[in-house]
C-alpha cells in the first residue's frame, strides 16, 4: 500500500518551504506568513545576510516582502538569485555591498511595486534600471550619492507615485527631470539642497504634488522586527 509501512500510514515530513524558512530563521532572519498579504511570506534580515542566504530566500515561491539591512556580505552576485522572482513586491536594501550593477537584477522583478535602496552607489543608468519595473509606484533612494543629472533616469516615468531622495547630494537643478511624471503624488526632499523656488517649479509642473518631509508613504519600509512578530503571532 503506497505511503504505508507495516499497516501504518507514513507521516509526511516538513514541506520544502518549511525547511527553507527554518534555515533562514536559524541564520537570524525574521520570517512572517501573511503579515501584509494573505498567503505571502515576509523576510527581514536586520543584519548579517549573505549572498548564500539571499539565494535561499529567493527559493521561497511566495516571497512577497524582503528587507535586508546592515549586511555588507550581500553583493551583486547575491541579487542574481532574485532575478525574475515572480511575486516579490516590496524590496528594501540598505547597508550592503550591492553596486549600481545590481540594478539590472532588481529591474527584472515583474511584480515589484515598492523599492528602497540606501547606502549604495547609483548613477543615471542605474536609476533608469531600478525604475524599469513595470508596476513600480514607490521608489526611495535614501542616503545615496545620487546627483541632479542622475534624476534623468526617472524622466517620463509612467507609474511612479511616491519618491524619496532623502539625504542625497541633490542641489535641485535635477528636479526638472521629474516635471513630466504626471503620476507623481508625493516627494521627500529632506536633506537635499533643493531651493524653495526649484520645489515650487516642480509643484507647478505637477498639480497636486505634495512635498512631504514625513515620508508617510514609506511606513512599510520601517516595519520593525517586533511589529512583524506581533502580526505573525
Amino acid at each position: 500500500m503506497p505511503g504505508a509501512i507495516f499497516g501504518q500510514t507514513q507521516k509526511k515530513g516538513p514541506s520544502a518551504e518549511t525547511r527553507l524558512i527554518k534555515e533562514l530563521e536559524k541564520a537570524g532572519a525574521l520570517v512572517g506568513k501573511g503579515v501584509f498579504v494573505k498567503g505571502a511570506i515576509s523576510v527581514i534580515f536586520e543584519k548579517d545576510c549573505t549572498d548564500e542566504l539571499l539565494a535561499t530566500t529567493a527559493k521561497l515561491k511566495n516571497l512577497r516582502e524582503l528587507l535586508i539591512e546592515k549586511s555588507p556580505k550581500v553583493t551583486d552576485k547575491g541579487l542574481e538569485a532574485l532575478r525574475g522572482h515572480e511575486k516579490l513586491t516590496i524590496f528594501v536594501l540598505r547597508g550592503t555591498k550591492v553596486s549600481k550593477a545590481g540594478a539590472t537584477a532588481i529591474a527584472s522583478l515583474p511584480s515589484l511595486t515598492s523599492l528602497e535602496v540606501g547606502e549604495t552607489t547609483l548613477d543615471v543608468a542605474a536609476v533608469r534600471r531600478l525604475a524599469a519595473s513595470p508596476k513600480l509606484t514607490v521608489l526611495a533612494l535614501l542616503n545615496t550619492k545620487l546627483e541632479d543629472d542622475d534624476l534623468a533616469g526617472l524622466a517620463g516615468h509612467a507609474t511612479l507615485q511616491h519618491l524619496s531622495l532623502r539625504n542625497t547630494p541633490i542641489k535641485g537643478n535635477g528636479l526638472k527631470h521629474l516635471q513630466g511624471i504626471a503620476s507623481l503624488k508625493e516627494i521627500d526632499l529632506v536633506g537635499t539642497k533643493a531651493s524653495k523656488r526649484q520645489i515650487e517649479n516642480l509643484k507647478e509642473a505637477i498639480p497636486g504634488l505634495v512635498v512631504d518631509g514625513k515620508a508617510t508613504f514609506l511606513g512599510i519600509f520601517r516595519v520593525k522586527a517586533a511589529d512583524l512578530k506581533a502580526k505573525s503571532a
